[in-house]
């Protein structure tokens, strides 16, 4: 394996899955979306983006 390709293909996968969500622009809106999410039964948390700047939601408890 090329050095550096995990790397990469670990970084595109990132950018890739912020494509693929909503972006919020402020927290705010972000966690309004997630109390939502939870009054109809879903756990959603949300987390700043290191890609686009903005605030996406997860699923996972702990997004890092």
């Amino acid at each position: 394996m090329i050095d550096g390709w995990p790397e990469r293909d670990r970084i595109q996968g990132q950018i890739d899955a912020c494509r693929r969500k909503r972006k919020f622009n402020s927290e705010r809106e972000a966690d309004d979306a997630a109390y939502t999410a939870r009054m109809e039964g879903r756990s959603l948390g949300i987390y700043k983006c290191n890609w686009c700047g903005g605030w996406h939601l997860t699923s996972r408890t702990d997004p890092g």
